[in-house]
């Protein structure tokens, strides 16, 4: 009949205790040949962890400004990206406007007019884009549109001037609508009166990317298009001769219109010029501060490693005691 004495089984628990800790510390110091940092930081810093703490902390604040930084860029790129694409319809209407023959007829103002009501589609998706389900345009209303839509600008316009006749007189009352507050800014902005406020990028450092689609830049441009755009309205029962100054009056405009969006898209860009500036600071220090890290936790390699060839040697001398005790193949044990 096998039978085990209290003395054997004092000597197993003994060896499977060893085993253990050896196994443990194999652990511990595989993990610090790796990294060559501590797994103890307390010891290391002799319990003072008060400076890594403020690292630490340092750090994450770091970390948080770096991903706010990522999403004002992103929503700093999109907004200059949209802006761009405004510019770019503003001055291919003004230069069709341009190119236009002196002795111009019906079909050209035609063309004219039909292409703007387009672009006007276009102009105004733009400016109702969002980032991540922000509006860009609107202000702190960032959870819908910035403008109604282009119908919408059309009927009113129309209702402006349906009873005029010239060509002045309807572009006075098309000015007059832009900048009275209840005309467009009442009729089509639907975004919030107030800009966003600055976002904190980094300590004591803070950047503002808001432009309302109330702005005089897009209002000027989307005016321009409504100029042309009204030659083409049913409503309205335009001679020829009205049409035609119309057209050339929309082109003046959207040349306007273009010092306008070059002067805000230059305010973006100083925005986006900052933000990388700050970013590559925050970068800069992230790098700092990882360094000093580093060197409050760093181990020494060869003593690591030295230890933990010592470990191993330990252990193997384990098992060949274990399997002597018990009889045992040093496969079967492990």
């Amino acid at each position: 009949m096998f039978s085990t004495s209290f003395g054997d089984l004092a000597h197993y628990s003994f060896l499977r205790t060893r085993n253990a800790s050896l196994k443990s510390q194999m652990t511990t110091l595989s993990k610090e040949v790796v990294t060559g940092r501590t797994t103890d930081p307390t010891a290391r810093l002799g319990g003072d962890l008060t400076y890594l703490s403020g690292v630490e902390h340092t750090l994450n604040k770091l970390d948080s400004y770096q991903t706010t930084v990522s999403e004002v860029r992103t929503f700093a790129n999109s907004a200059q990206t949209r802006m761009e694409q405004i510019r770019d319809i503003a001055l291919e209407n003004r230069d069709v406007i341009l190119g236009l023959p002196d002795q111009i007829n019906t079909v050209n103002v035609a063309g004219v007019g039909q292409d703007a009501r387009e672009d006007l589609d276009v102009v105004i998706g733009s400016l109702n884009g969002n980032v991540g389900g922000r509006s860009i345009f609107a202000g702190t209303g960032t959870d819908g549109p910035a403008l109604n839509d282009a119908d919408t600008l059309m009927t009113a316009l129309v209702a402006e001037v349906s009873a005029l006749v010239s060509s002045t007189d309807i572009k006075t009352a098309v000015d007059n609508w832009f900048n009275d507050p209840a005309g467009f800014d009442a009729v089509m902005y639907t975004g919030s009166p107030d800009l966003m406020a600055p976002i904190e990028i980094s300590d004591h450092q803070a950047v503002q990317v808001s432009v309302l689609a109330t702005d005089d830049a897009f209002k000027s441009t989307i005016k321009g298009l409504a100029l042309a755009a009204l030659t083409e309205e049913a409503g309205l029962s335009l001679s020829d001769t009205t049409s035609l100054s119309l057209v050339k009056m929309s082109g003046a405009e959207l040349t306007s219109s273009n010092d306008k969006m070059i002067q805000r898209q230059a305010d973006i860009g100083f925005m986006e010029s900052r933000i990388e500036s700050i970013s590559v600071r925050n970068i800069s220090e992230i790098t700092s501060l990882n360094i000093a890290k580093n060197k409050m936790l760093e181990v020494d390699p060869y003593e690591s490693q030295s230890k933990l060839e010592e470990v191993q040697t330990q252990l193997e001398l384990l098992f060949q005691v274990t399997a002597r005790s018990f009889d045992l193949s040093l496969q079967r044990y492990i």
